[in-house]
């Protein structure tokens, strides 16, 4: 039950930004039609792989309800050639696209005060089953900078602070050759400290001062623009000082709570438990968005991260900071004027190809994502929230704004996906006859392949795998062998230079003995697979079957030479989403090269259901 349809994309490359982890962009735009009730786009639960489209609305560019949620796919690679297409008819193809090729989040887009996208994408839980919405609560990580930014002026507009004040007029501990640093430096990065400089934390404030602060500048104060998270750490500290109370509450008080922003808080509070989305690398959940990233809430992270908040909330908040609500309208205007660079206070700015202003953030974090856009001659916010790692959310951002402002896309093409394939009966595990394994399963909508052995790896990352990785296997093999026998000596000849001689014989003799007593006696041993990480560094992945529990070896060969052996290693390795992309054929996508890295044909016969992959060398792999 596997077409094919053909479906031309088109994408443009945005205007070139700062290279910042938050500003690399690019995607594609997918548009799905929805449900409409009181202003919102209401999303249809996806837990049926055929979707009802009887009660969604026409399809328009003007007035239409529409979800662009998009996927694009240009990079940031200059030497890139892209061709201009038109865009897809069909846009609601690109939004499953995107789900299919595994990204889960939810998009908001609001033009000229109608709400075109109000909605979730995918699972914000898989072990509930529970779906992304306007109102589930993600963290943002940087984006909360533009709050710090805004709690920081309202202490100024109450002339508390001023924004020439030299930092150390509110803060203990500042190091007499950093006195020249003020508080516009601070929210503008102009302080002249490095951006890798060194790091404050914990929670003593004069502590994290003086480690913040403790390292040589890069640059006088004002003289050049580099981002650095510790200046917001450092003003969150001045609201706690000035104000008596702590970041958190202050910014409840001075920023939600005017705003109507309930829902929204900081990683460490207390939230409803089905409202929170879980973070996810590939099938790993990293955590809810309410648990801590870095362990706690100290002055590593505190105003620069770890607001909690929601799609409706971020709405709330844009509207009254930009109606003069939150702050005065010249301070809005002061916080939205960069000095010589192209940060605000809170604020990235730069200029679109309409000749408009564009003014933004974005945020990265364990397991969460975001980008937050504002167009203010257009009259225009879009807002991406993201709760997997495994997709570039400024991608989607940027290709939002392609589709707000009808402006042709540029990208590699993706593939076209069947909206109609039943995947319920390709579930299940598919051996090849040296034992590898394809496990097929489902999350939500998405299918996805699992890869167990070294043939499995091949099927699902044929880049990754070949001769290399086979010669890697093989010697990692070895070394566990000879681990098992207590053969140190074997090991001996295969240590990564700088590894003590001696490591051969402690891994024999005390960590491979504490480990067994540990798991007890070794049942059997099973191979993973192995793959290319690095320049003639390989990964090989062990399931280690014990007699009281099971364990996983991960091992790292470099350059032919042992570099780790490590008996706590992952538990999956290569666990890919993969979508039709034509008559019996899968396929998988790499966001960060823009590529179908892998294809998986389904065959059917008189014998039942296989899978065929070929490796990079042109074998073909079957599994049955």
């Amino acid at each position: 039950r596997i077409s094919l349809r053909d479906e031309k994309p088109g994408f443009r490359a945005p205007d070139p930004y700062p290279a910042l982890e938050m500003f690399n962009w690019c995607p594609v735009i997918p548009i799905r039609q929805r449900r409409v009730h009181n202003n919102f786009i209401m999303s249809t639960p996806h837990t049926d792989l055929q979707r009802n489209r009887s009660s969604t609305v026409p399809l328009t560019m003007t007035r239409v309800f529409i979800d662009v949620l998009v996927v694009t796919v240009f990079a940031f690679c200059g030497s890139l050639a892209m061709a201009q297409q038109d865009r897809p008819a069909d846009v609601a193809a690109y939004l499953d696209r995107c789900e299919a090729f595994g990204w889960s989040g939810a998009v908001l887009v609001v033009r000229e005060g109608e709400v075109l996208s109000n909605m979730g994408i995918g699972l914000a839980n898989r072990e509930l089953g529970l779906v992304n919405g306007p109102e589930t609560l993600f963290e943002i990580a940087s984006l909360t900078k533009i709050i710090t930014a805004c709690a920081v002026m309202s202490l100024v507009e109450e002339g508390k602070v001023g924004l020439e004040d030299s930092i150390a007029a509110h803060l203990p501990g500042v190091p007499e050759d950093k006195r020249g640093i003020t508080i516009r430096h601070l929210l503008t990065h102009t302080s002249g400290m490095p951006r890798f400089g060194p790091s404050g934390g914990g929670g003593d404030l004069e502590l994290a001062v003086g480690g913040y602060l403790s390292g040589p500048p890069s640059a006088s104060p004002g003289e050049q623009s580099e981002y650095w998270n510790g200046g917001y750490a450092l003003l969150a500290g001045i609201i706690e000082q000035v104000s008596g109370e702590t970041y958190q509450r202050f910014c409840k008080r001075r920023v939600f709570e005017p705003a109507g922003m309930t829902r929204s808080g900081f990683t460490g509070q207390t939230f409803e438990t089905h409202s929170l989305a879980t973070g996810y690398n590939g099938m790993i959940a990293e955590r809810t968005a309410a648990d801590h990233p870095y362990a706690s809430y100290g002055w590593h992270y505190k105003g620069m991260g770890g607001m909690v908040t929601s799609l409706n909330d971020l709405r709330r908040f844009v509207d009254t900071y930009e109606s003069g609500k939150l702050l005065q309208d010249e301070t809005v205007q002061q916080m939205e004027t960069p000095d010589d660079g192209w940060y605000g206070f809170g604020w990235a700015i730069t200029q679109t190809d309409r000749g408009t202003q564009r003014i933004g953030h974005g945020g990265d974090v364990q397991g969460f994502h975001c980008y937050l856009l504002r167009f203010p001659e257009e009259d225009t916010l879009i807002v991406v929230l993201s709760n997997t790692d495994d997709a570039p959310v400024w991608k989607i951002a940027w290709n939002i704004e392609s589709l707000v402002f009808d402006q042709p896309m540029r990208t590699p093409p993706l593939p076209s996906i069947d909206h109609e394939i039943d995947f319920s009966n390709l579930v299940g595990d598919y051996e090849s006859v040296d034992g590898s394994r394809l496990v097929v399963h489902s999350i939500g909508s998405s299918l996805r392949i699992r890869a167990i052995g070294v043939d499995a790896m091949s099927a699902v990352e044929p880049e990754s795998s070949g001769k290399g990785a086979t010669a890697a296997h093989a010697l990692a093999s070895s070394i566990l062998d000879a681990v098992i026998a207590s053969n140190s000596d074997e090991i001996l000849d295969h240590l990564a230079p700088g590894i003590p001689q001696t490591w051969s014989s402690t891994l024999c003799t005390h960590i491979w003995p504490a480990h067994v007593r540990e798991h007890g006696k070794l049942q059997s041993v099973e191979s993973l697979g192995a793959r290319m990480i690095g320049p003639d560094t390989y990964e090989v992945l062990f399931a280690l079957d014990h007699e009281h529990s099971p364990a996983q070896l991960q091992v790292i060969i470099t350059n032919g030479k042992l570099q780790i052996f490590d008996l706590k290693g992952p538990g999956i390795f290569a666990d890919k989403p993969f979508a039709c992309i034509g008559e019996s054929m899968l396929a998988s996508f790499d966001w960060s090269a823009d590529k179908i890295t892998a294809r998986v044909r389904v065959k059917h016969d008189e014998s039942g259901i296989s899978l065929e992959a070929e490796k990079d060398n042109g074998e073909l792999l079957v599994f049955t």
